[in-house]
């Protein structure tokens, strides 16, 4: 596992910050006892197309189960889930749109043994972000494709867990999946997957896609919080910067005082306000910051 390519692009770069932003924003007090009364979205869909239960006995702490436990788990026979003995094709989810061969069922417990021994010690030495390398694990599991079927959905569910357990617990919340699953996604994991030992520009492609749709669900999170638990108790100037920052499609703390006629020490204020509630969004820093409307 040590030769695989995982760099830093610029875009990478901007789309962990993004994420990390939002997920700054989700992280108060008052909007986690706002998540804290919304259902976990996709969870009980997704559990109940695999068909799985939990293990008996204590849960065991890390980002991932070990690769001993997923083993019996998934050889158990209450589970859907069986550890594949023949060549395999992925599909995209139809039987017509092959993405490509898997790896020889003889190299799937080695695989997997390294696989989730590199994910846990690089999780360990902070080198590279979580969001990197949670990525990075999720394209190589399905290069795996370990069970006989449901190999999306098992790394779909791993995703989700190794996310909430590295700190983003507000994807619960979210339709990640949805905005996961998409046509870029095949087209780019099918990309990767012939270069993710070789090529880093192409698994870079692939994160690109996987961070772009964990942004866009966390925007779509926040704008639902916003909806629900922030417009109804919007003050009078508070909504009056909204509409300025809405007809500009974005701008600074003195054009907005400017336009809306109010002191710049109180738009300064609301402008915190909005801001921590995820109704605007910053851009910038300085006296060139910029707001658009989250």
């Amino acid at each position: 596992m040590s030769e695989l390519q995982i760099r830093l692009t610029p875009r990478v770069v901007s789309l962990i910050g993004s994420i990390e932003r939002i997920s700054g924003r989700l992280d108060g007090s008052a909007v986690q006892s706002i998540l804290a009364g919304y259902t976990s979205v996709g969870d009980t869909d997704l559990l109940e197309a695999l068909k799985l239960r939990e293990p008996a006995g204590p849960s065991h702490a890390g980002p991932a189960r070990s690769i001993p436990e997923l083993l019996e788990w998934s050889f158990s026979r209450e589970n859907a889930l069986f550890i594949r003995t023949t060549k395999l094709t992925l599909h995209s989810g139809t039987a017509t749109d092959e993405l490509f061969e898997t790896i020889q069922p003889f190299l799937i417990e080695r695989r997997l043994t390294e696989l989730f021994a590199w994910l846990q010690h690089e999780l360990d030495g902070e080198t590279n972000h979580p969001l990197l390398l949670i990525s990075t694990f999720h394209l190589v599991f399905l290069q795996i494709a370990p069970f006989e079927r449901l190999n999306l959905e098992a790394a779909a569910l791993l995703f989700r867990s190794h996310l909430q357990q590295s700190g983003y617990e507000w994807v619960r919340c979210t339709r990640l999946l949805t905005k996961l699953f998409h046509r870029g996604y095949f087209l780019a994991l099918k990309q990767a997957e012939k270069s993710v030992f070789t090529n880093w520009s192409t698994t870079a492609i692939f994160t690109e896609t996987v961070l772009g749709a964990i942004l866009q669900a966390g925007e779509e999170l926040q704008r639902r919080i916003a909806r629900e638990h922030g417009q109804t108790k919007l003050t009078p100037v508070q909504q009056r910067i909204i509409e300025v920052v809405r007809e500009t499609n974005g701008a600074t703390r003195e054009q907005i005082a400017d336009a809306a006629g109010i002191n710049p020490s109180t738009v300064k204020y609301n402008l915190g306000v909005l801001s921590g509630r995820g109704v605007l969004e910053r851009f910038g820093a300085g006296r060139t910051t910029s707001y658009r409307v989250g």
